[in-house]
Formats: C-alpha cells, sequence, structure tokens
C-alpha cells in the first residue's frame, strides 16, 4: 500500500478541459497503434477523463510516459483513465477512512450525549398513545374479528414439564376430551 505524504499536494481538484488536452497534447510524441479522427478521439478522451482530478491526471502522463502502461503507445481512453483511477485510489480510501471515523466519533458522541431509556414514563406514553391512535383509525368494517382464545385445562399444563419436548408430545398432553373447544370440529387442523 502506497503511503501518502503528510503534506498532501492539491489533490481534489477537478482537473478541467484543458488541462486533459494538455495531457493528450504531452502524450502526442508517442506512437499511436491506430490510425484515429482527432475530432471523435477528442470526444471519447473526455467523455472517459470526466470527473478527473488534476494530480492524478498529470501523475498517469508522467508514468505513462515512463513506460507504466508496458507497452511504447498512445494510451487509450481507458488505459489513461485506469492510470488516473490506480493513483486516486490511495486518497480516496484515506478520505473514505477519514470519513468513516468521523462519522463513529459523531455517532459515539450523539450516543453519549443521549442516552437510550427503553423503559421511561415518556416513552411509554408516547407508545400507548400512537397505538390508541392506531386502533382508533383501523377500520373494522369487513374484517373477521380475533378467534376467541383456546381454553386449556390447567390440570394438564401443569403436567408439562420445563424441559422442551417434541411439539407431537406437547400435544398430546394437551388434547381435552371437550371437542367442541377447537374450530373445525375439535381436531387441531387434522394432525395427531
Amino acid at each position: 500500500m502506497t503511503t501518502l505524504p503528510d503534506h498532501a499536494p492539491e489533490v481534489w481538484r477537478l482537473a478541467a478541459d484543458a488541462d486533459k488536452l494538455m495531457v493528450l497534447a504531452s502524450l502526442a510524441g508517442l506512437p499511436s497503434q491506430t490510425p484515429t479522427d482527432h475530432d471523435a478521439t477528442k470526444i471519447t478522451y473526455l467523455i472517459a477523463l470526466k470527473g478527473t482530478y488534476h494530480y492524478a491526471l498529470f501523475r498517469a502522463r508522467d508514468e505513462i510516459a515512463q513506460g507504466r502502461l508496458g507497452h511504447p503507445y498512445f494510451p487509450s481512453p481507458s488505459e489513461l483513465r485506469m492510470e488516473h483511477d490506480r493513483i486516486m485510489r490511495p486518497w480516496i480510501e484515506a478520505r473514505e477512512k477519514e470519513s468513516e471515523r468521523k462519522r463513529r466519533v459523531e455517532w459515539a458522541e450523539d450516543r453519549d450525549a443521549k442516552p437510550f431509556e427503553p423503559n421511561s414514563a415518556a416513552s411509554r406514553a408516547r407508545v400507548a398513545a400512537i397505538y390508541r391512535e392506531f386502533c382508533r383509525t383501523w377500520p373494522s368494517q369487513g374484517r373477521a374479528e380475533a378467534p376467541p382464545s383456546v381454553v386449556l385445562d390447567p390440570d394438564k399444563l401443569a403436567k408439562i414439564p420445563d424441559a422442551p419436548r417434541p411439539a407431537r408430545q406437547v400435544g398430546e398432553l394437551l388434547r381435552t376430551p371437550n371437542a367442541g373447544a377447537y374450530p373445525g370440529g375439535g381436531k387441531t387442523g387434522g394432525r395427531p
């Protein structure tokens, strides 16, 4: 990983179109792999170099002229852009790390400034008011009513041990002789 200098140059200044054309003109001495239409090529390079930074663009020019690409030819638009992005990567990563650090510090300060009180009287009252408003405004026409709760035999409930059991065993313990207690004819959905 590249270590960034303590005193960073003006890295974040966007390159103007004149800067981009200056870089292309300074690389024009390299032999071209294909004959090109200069007007179409100029547009393609300007599109490829949209949003580039002055510092990285000129560094990319210098490194390409020194053979960084591994071939002696004039760079294609995508090669020039990839070289620019490679040079900017450590700066962008450093900026993202600093942004993340600041976000964490702000989050910690915010968390410390406003302690969370999940069961405060004010929060309980606010939730109760929201629930009352919901119940008041919820449309009940055309909706099925909640089914009546199933009455379980307390003697059989007392026989259930605290240790977890498979659902079938618990179902056997809870079966009551009262066939009319369950909707659908006294069976629990046709299951044994």
